[in-house]
């Protein structure tokens, strides 16, 4: 079965309003997968349902055809940057370890296998050097390498990574998205919140394109023409030169 992901009449709602509202779709492995909308479109909201880390008000979702409290080892996230709190005195060694308490037991010490797993996280990532550091030295792209880390020293199947490249540079951008790349060859699923349309066809395999609703899903062509990006942009639209515009989101 290659459906590792069905999502069935999905709803969510904050303070009685529909942040995702009647969402059905199913998604086959080892693929990359962006998640794309303006703020406030439900991007956050569908990842951490299909987590289970918030409620939902209605609908079915499975994970390898389970519900994902039978799965949870086998899910790794990297939250967004603004919601992790970086003066907490705590090591980038120690953060990545964190990828490995679903596979230790709490009485336990970490042991060698636990030890060279996160080394060879770290190093995968390019942080090595900075493992003795606390969390918030580091720079922007730097953390988030950090965070990716810890989901690596998992050994997680599916990943969801929430605006992963919100506030880094370009070079950390593009090494990550080398990372991604790399464990989709390894048989990795994985899904990116994301809000770059125009580095959306170099990204992903599919888009998952939101308002609340899901407006579309499929292969960049498929999903990001003038009629959807109109459903969903509105007024944010342009064409200047021949080429597609949306600004602002």
């Amino acid at each position: 079965m290659n459906k590792i992901i069905e999502v069935q009449n999905v709803s969510v709602s904050y303070n009685n309003l529909k942040a995702c509202e009647n969402i059905s779709f199913s998604i086959d492995k080892n693929q990359i997968i962006g998640i794309i909308g303006p703020n406030g479109s439900g991007k956050s909201t569908l990842v951490k349902a299909i987590m289970g880390l918030i409620k939902i008000d209605d609908g079915i979702i499975k994970i390898m055809d389970k519900p994902i409290y039978k799965i949870r080892k086998k899910i790794a996230y990297v939250p967004q940057r603004s919601n992790i709190d970086f003066d907490f005195p705590i090591s980038v060694e120690e953060v990545v370890m964190m990828g490995r308490y679903p596979h230790m037991l709490w009485w336990k010490k970490a042991n060698n296998k636990d030890k060279k797993i996160v080394k060879d996280s770290l190093n995968m990532v390019g942080v090595y050097e900075k493992r003795k550091n606390q969390i918030g030295e580091l720079s922007g792209g730097e953390q988030q390498k950090v965070f990716l880390a810890r989901a690596l020293a998992q050994e997680a199947e599916i990943l969801f990574l929430d605006e992963p490249f919100a506030g880094i540079d370009i070079a950390s951008e593009n090494k990550i998205m080398d990372i991604l790349k790399k464990l989709k060859k390894e048989g990795k699923t994985l899904f990116v919140v994301h809000h770059d349309l125009n580095k959306a066809g170099n990204y992903f395999d599919i888009i998952i394109l939101l308002k609340n609703k899901l407006i579309e899903l499929g292969e960049h062509d498929k999903v990001l023409n003038i009629n959807n990006l109109e459903k969903v942009y509105k007024d944010k639209i342009s064409i200047i030169n021949n080429n597609l515009m949306v600004a602002n989101i």
